[in-house]
């Protein structure tokens, strides 16, 4: 990010935060937490309003200039500990409507930042709102300095208050110890000595603790002792486990995989995680290498494939993946670093033993492990989704059944607590039988996997975010539980547009942020680029390829407004189509279940990339968007008119009205109006949906389908109906 340095605040004085409950840093109530102002603009001024969620009499005030990033500096004279604070929170009140930035320094160094509570979180103007920053990733680190932007995105002049900075860990408000625990040395050989050291663990109250070991090979041992060593006389995988409770009987457990070999061994053997294995459903096995490696997501670094041999002797190859736990703590994803480890994912539809041999490449050449075997048990599961070979507008599962999309778009999530959020809808849309939802893993909802510096968790270029995949696997699994096919949208054309929706500023690839890009419309001609995504898409094959709720690769969100749509160069259209051909090519070859590859449009059909992919070879389904002041409409001419230019099977990947005021008739109009054209229309303002309950359209529509084949038995063609004098607006369309 850039910052202007307009506007300074010098915040002095001195706090510990270590161990503590909860602290408030900063209240200008008192003298010893009011801090020095400096730079004329910025001081101590009346609370404007203690009518709302701030009652205090004093609060800081700063004056933004116009223009971007201006922000408030606090520097302290000693360096600060964030101690096991996971939590920041602070109150502002900003005259304009805009977004809100931190971050802390250590010297020259930046320690963390991200938005509060994410890129869409913008708080409303001239009111005091509570903010809440994620900052578990700098425990046990020190800060000199906190700046804080307001207004972000926001061109206009405001008038900031900031108030009651405060850290807090909500364990310490629960009285749950806290485990810190370190496993040394990092390879363990059979019959070597590990240590397990939980030393830096704690009572937030100083209470006594007892440590009860589990070492996942049949022994355990309890006590006071934090540190504690154990042998494991056999090579293998074994679940390590600590409990630690105090003496008001609260405990907290931790448990990780640890991977013992043999001298001289590579492969530490593979062990499934899924007690039950049954055929259309994912099967899980973790291992690990006795190599270690500068960049796991490198395959030119290291690249892992099981060959998974089937009952009737046909073979599958899925790309293995590096994993490393992240779970969902105080609405954000943390890492567990002591649970990390090599993963294979797949899923077979033949019932039987199954033979797994894991092949190795890296820079001393190619090795195979051992054969592994594992016994899958025959299911009524349904299997992947595909387009129907008898009629090409519909969809059928490749156990057999009939899949008539009926679904939602949910592209990102807008709330801090993401997860419970892709709870309620896609709980939802499973309680209304809906079976489709379209999900973007896109940078400024931080759901890429390749994100930005105060993005999805970013880790860098060719990293690829745990927070944000940690996330996606449990929107899989909530689709899973509730039969919802997805719709994964892996680029979003914002991030490669500089005048539409433009996010090419926060772009990893941009030049300007450390990539090797100069402009956006170079993505789809260089070859670095090109081999990066391909990748990236290697990634998504082997963490999620498995899923046969998975209904599809999505390369692209509106391909076509990508780049600078007024003055792209005379190539982009064939370099965007040649993209495609080679990303479809390749995807299609490490894809062992051939999962439907898609990509969509806008709704300018008579952009020259309409006709180009719509004949492109390895696109199995072509979508347009819809947005109409005729809803239904406009949805109907755009499917007439890319029909014609295109043999692919067609859907309408989003719709709503031009001006996003679609009435709840509308939009229950426009999804029946598509079904019986043979189109299957997803609606796209999803937050609008739930809040007016239109998910509830999802029952009866499903409920018609549930009976019928259409390719089999074919929609009603032909018929009559009785018309009530009160219908005076009936209409007919298509």
């Amino acid at each position: 990010m850039a910052w202007s340095k307009t506007v300074l605040v010098i915040l002095t004085g001195l706090l510990s935060i270590h161990y503590l409950v909860a602290q408030t840093f900063v209240d200008f109530e008192s003298d010893e937490k009011t801090p020095m102002l400096s730079n004329g603009s910025a001081m101590v001024v009346d609370n404007p309003d203690k009518t709302g969620i701030n009652p205090s009499d004093k609060s800081g005030r700063y004056d933004k200039a116009a223009g971007n990033w201006h922000y408030v500096r606090m520097s302290f004279p000693e360096p600060v500990s964030f101690g096991k604070s996971t939590t920041m929170t602070f109150k502002i009140n900003c005259s304009t409507v805009g977004r809100v930035y931190y971050k802390f320094w250590n010297g020259s160094d930046v320690v963390i930042e991200a938005w509060s509570h994410n890129y869409n979180e913008l708080p409303p103007a001239k009111t005091w709102v509570l903010l809440t920053m994620d900052i578990s990733g700098a425990q046990g680190k020190v800060f000199t300095d906190l700046e804080i932007a307001a207004g972000v995105d926001n061109e206009d002049e405001a008038t900031v208050y900031f108030d009651d900075f405060r850290f807090s860990n909500p364990l310490a408000e629960e009285g749950i110890p806290v485990i810190d625990l370190n496993i040394s040395p990092k390879t363990i050989y059979a019959n070597s000595e590990v240590t397990f050291d939980a030393s830096g663990s704690f009572d937030w109250n100083d209470l006594g603790l007892t440590y009860e070991w589990d070492f996942g090979d049949g022994t355990a041992e309890a006590g006071v002792n934090n540190i504690v060593t154990h042998r494991y006389a056999q090579p293998g995988m074994f679940a390590a486990t600590l409990i630690l409770t105090n003496t008001a009987q609260k405990s907290s457990t931790k448990s990780t995989y640890l991977f013992v070999f043999n001298t001289g061994d590579i492969f530490s053997g593979l062990t499934f995680t899924n007690s039950v294995r049954e055929t259309n459903s994912k099967m899980e096995g973790i291992f690990q290498l006795n190599r270690h490696y500068g960049n796991v997501y490198d395959p030119d670094t290291v690249s892992l494939d099981a060959i998974i041999t089937k009952p009737d002797n046909s073979h599958d190859t899925v790309p293995c993946f590096y994993y490393i736990r992240s779970l969902p703590v105080n609405q954000n994803w943390i890492l567990d670093s002591t649970y990390q480890c090599w993963m294979v994912r797949f899923s077979s539809d033949q019932p039987g033993e199954h033979a797994i041999v894991l092949r190795l490449k890296d820079r001393f050449g190619e090795v195979n492990s051992e054969e592994y075997l594992v016994s899958v048990s025959s299911s009524d599961h349904k299997g992947f989704v595909y387009v129907d070979g008898d009629n090409k507008q519909y969809f059928r599962h490749s156990t057999g059944e009939p899949y008539i999309p009926i679904g939602e778009n949910v592209a990102w999530s807008n709330e801090a607590d993401k997860i419970a959020d892709y709870r309620d809808h896609i709980t939802q849309l499973g309680d209304n039988h809906a079976n489709m939802l379209r999900y973007w893993t896109v940078t400024f909802g931080s759901q890429a996997l390749e994100g930005s510096k105060g993005f999805s968790y970013y880790q860098g270029l060719g990293n690829y975010s745990q927070q944000a995949a940690g996330l996606l696997d449990s929107v899989f699994s909530l689709c899973r539980d509730q039969d919802i096919q997805l719709m994964l949208a892996i680029f979003q054309h914002g991030i490669l547009s500089e005048n539409v929706n433009p996010n090419w500023d926060i772009n990893p690839y941009n030049i300007a942020n450390g990539g090797f890009l100069s402009k956006p419309a170079e993505f789809f001609q260089n070859e670095q680029a090109r081999k990066m995504t391909k990748n990236l898409l290697r990634y998504y094959v082997g963490r999620w390829g498995y899923s046969t709720n998975l209904f599809s690769w999505e390369f692209f969100n509106e391909v076509d407004l990508t780049g600078n749509t007024q003055s792209n160069p005379p190539s982009w259209a064939t370099d965007v189509d040649n993209w495609h051909e080679e990303m479809g090519e390749y995807i299609r070859k490490i894809d062992p279940y051939k999962h439907i590859r898609t990509t969509s449009l806008s709704g300018w059909m008579d952009h020259p990339l309409v006709a180009a992919l719509g004949d492109n070879t390895h696109l199995d389904l072509l979508q347009f968007h819809s947005y109409d002041s005729d809803v239904s409409g406009g949805i109907l001419t755009r499917f007439a008119n890319i029909k014609g230019k295109t043999d692919l099977p067609v859907m309408c990947g989003e719709f709503g009205k031009s001006n996003l005021a679609e009435t709840g008739d509308e939009v229950r109009r426009a999804c029946w109006i598509g079904y019986f054209s043979h189109l299957p229309c997803l609606h796209w303002q999803w937050d609008k949906a739930i809040q007016e309950g239109w998910y509830s359209y999802f029952s009866g529509m499903a409920s018609y389908f549930s009976t019928i084949d259409p390719v089999s038995e074919g929609n009603p063609v032909t018929g009559s109906i009785s018309i009530l004098p009160q219908w005076n607006d009936l209409s007919a369309l298509g």
